[in-house]
């Protein structure tokens, strides 16, 4: 099973009344990520199913946001890490954050089904 470059959807950042410096020191103040990727639905014998992968993260894929950075305005706000993960902010979405990581940034597990 190959997964595609895993989106991570994030936290809503309203609260933060669109001021990007917090904004950033909120995103690289946060821990690593650990996520489960739902790769492949199934039906058989034992029944519906999904078969998995954990992803690990690192924080230093994610984090060094700088919050003059950030390019565009409007629907969508982008900005690229030095490492390759693409972040963007959806303001209408009240401000919530997209990453887009690199496949060769993540670690994955064997693969797994949850019943």
């Amino acid at each position: 099973m190959e997964c595609e470059v895993p989106v991570l959807s994030g936290y809503r950042l309203g609260g933060f009344n669109e001021d990007l410096g917090k904004i950033a020191e909120f995103l690289n103040d946060l821990p690593a990520h650990i996520i489960a990727l739902p790769c492949d639905k199934i039906d058989d014998e034992k029944g519906r199913g999904f078969i998995c992968k954990l992803a690990y993260v690192k924080k230093s894929v994610v984090t060094g946001v700088l919050p003059e950075a950030w390019s565009g305005k409007g629907a969508r706000w982008l900005r690229t890490t030095g490492t390759g993960a693409a972040l963007s902010l959806t303001p209408k979405m009240s401000w919530q954050v997209w990453r887009h990581i690199p496949v060769e940034l993540v670690d994955f597990t064997d693969e797994f089904r949850i019943n």
